[in-house]
Order: structure tokens, then C-alpha cells, then sequence
């Protein structure tokens, strides 16, 4: 399986699962602004430059930076722009740690999101990220400053030229993200089908399999809902054994703020 543009049947890539190049591959161009749904899959360079697959661009002697995982209208990636339309994924991951918080009792965010679909609402991720990295938060001696977002801000390499920068992605922005890999949730934020042999088979032909080595990545929305009066935030989790939060497949579920995942940040264009 490849990365696919949402809203259609058709694998974007250059190249077929035998391996040999399609009969009509998309044609190569210089930089994200001429990035159309058929870049879906694609490798974004540091200079913005974008390429079919890790080995184009190894070949003209630089290194992937982010995957195009997702584009659209203007200004239909994130709330906080009219002209991103937009999304790639950093190849990098920038830790697993916890996703902080003020106090034990206190919203870090502008909104908060009960359920799943309220969730995927939320297309703040630039704006999260903003918010959650400018808090510092040391409690009883302890750091619970936002280890995720602050992460994902300051990830290095920098994100691609002619981006908006690193963030912290929100469930709606992940929503489109697990739907360019082929995973279609229902109304509760779970997919039967998912398995992380698969998540990884989507960027197998962009030359990244390694891309998804974990199964449980923070998002930047945060949850009305508390566990012991703590607010909770969601975060996206495939089940790797029957003793997992859920016995198989994968989840958008809320999960206690300082519990650890993976930051993987995202980048608007």
C-alpha cells in the first residue's frame, strides 16, 4: 500500500508494487509551490526541493526532510492560515516523552474536545504548538512543561524552506494523515485493520518503511474529559499486543498528559 490522496482510489506514486515505473509518473517539480494531490507520498528536501522517492534524493545530494502526506484547498490544513494547503511529515521523530501540563486540574489550551469527532474539529495544530511550547511548568520540583510540542517546535533539521515550521499536529491533522495511509476510522476513532506492518508499508515506496516505528504518537488537542481531575489529551495508538489499551487495530483515544508517546511533527505548506 502506498500514501494515497484522500478522496481517491488512485496510489500516488511513480512507481507500481512490481517495482517498474508506472506508464503516465507524475512529473517532477521544483518546490512545494507547485505541489498538487498528485505529490501525495513524495519527499520533501531542506531547500524545499521535492522528489519521487528517498533515493532521488540522495541522488542529487541531499536528504529527505518530511513526507507529503496530505494536500488540498487553501487554507483547509490549519485554522491559523488561509493559504496553507498543505501537510508533509517530519521523517525525523523528535523523542517520546509526556505532553505536560500547568497543574493537575488546569486546561493548557483554548478549547478542548470531549470526543472523537469533536476532535477531529480541531485544525489548530500551528497555533497548539505555539501555545503549549511557551509554557514552562516546574511543579513540586518536577518539569511538566509541554516536552511534545516544545519537541516538535524545535526538531532538527528545521523544517523544509518555504514551510510553516515544525508542529505538533492536532487530531483532525492526524485524521488526514492516517487516511493518506489507507486507514479509514469510524465514528469513534477506531480501525479494525490497522497494524504497524502496514502503517510501515506505506512509505515503503517512498524509500522511508522505517518512518512508523511506534505505535503511540501525542497530538496537540487536548480533552474536556479528566482522569482524577486531570485533563487528558488525545493521542493516536496502534495496538503492538493483546495487552495494549485496545487488543488490536488503532485508536484516537485521550490518555493522561503525562504519559509518554512519540512527538512526530508535521509542517504546513
Amino acid at each position: 500500500m502506498n500514501l494515497r490522496a484522500v478522496g481517491t482510489n488512485t496510489a500516488i506514486t511513480g512507481w507500481n508494487s512490481e517495482g517498474t515505473v508506472n506508464v503516465n509518473p507524475v512529473v517532477e517539480v521544483e518546490t512545494i509551490l507547485g505541489v498538487t494531490s498528485e505529490h501525495v507520498g513524495w519527499v520533501i528536501a531542506g531547500d524545499g526541493c521535492i522528489y519521487r522517492d528517498k533515493a532521488a534524493v540522495e541522488a542529487a545530494g541531499k536528504t529527505g526532510v518530511a513526507i507529503i502526506f496530505y494536500v488540498g484547498e487553501n487554507g483547509s490544513v490549519d485554522a491559523s492560515s488561509k493559504q496553507y494547503k498543505g501537510l508533509a511529515a517530519s521523517i525525523k521523530i523528535a523523542g517520546s516523552m509526556l505532553w505536560g501540563f500547568r497543574d493537575n486540574a488546569a486546561y493548557c489550551l483554548n478549547a478542548q474536545y470531549d470526543t472523537y469527532l469533536d476532535a477531529t474539529a480541531d485544525m489548530n495544530g500551528i497555533l497548539n504548538t505555539q501555545i503549549l511550547a511557551s509554557h514552562t511548568h516546574i511543579i513540586s520540583g518536577y518539569d511538566r512543561s509541554h516536552a511534545a510540542a516544545s519537541a516538535a517546535m524545535n526538531l532538527t533539521p528545521v523544517a523544509p524552506k518555504g514551510t510553516s515550521g515544525w508542529f505538533l499536529g492536532s487530531v483532525g491533522q492526524w485524521k488526514l494523515f492516517l487516511n493518506s495511509c489507507g486507514i479509514t476510522l469510524d465514528d469513534t476513532g477506531y480501525s479494525s485493520d490497522a497494524t504497524l506492518a502496514k502503517m510501515q508499508s506505506s512509505f515503503r515506496e517512498a524509500g522511508y518503511q522505517e518512518f512508523w516505528t511506534s505505535g503511540k504518537y501525542w497530538t496537540s488537542t487536548e480533552s474536556t474529559n479528566a482522569d482524577n481531575n486531570a485533563p487528558l489529551a488525545w493521542k493516536v495508538y496502534l495496538s503492538e499486543s493483546s495487552e495494549d489499551y485496545i487488543s488490536s487495530g488503532l485508536a484516537v483515544l485521550k490518555d493522561h498528559r503525562l504519559f509518554g508517546a512519540v512527538s512526530r511533527p508535521f509542517t504546513a505548506f
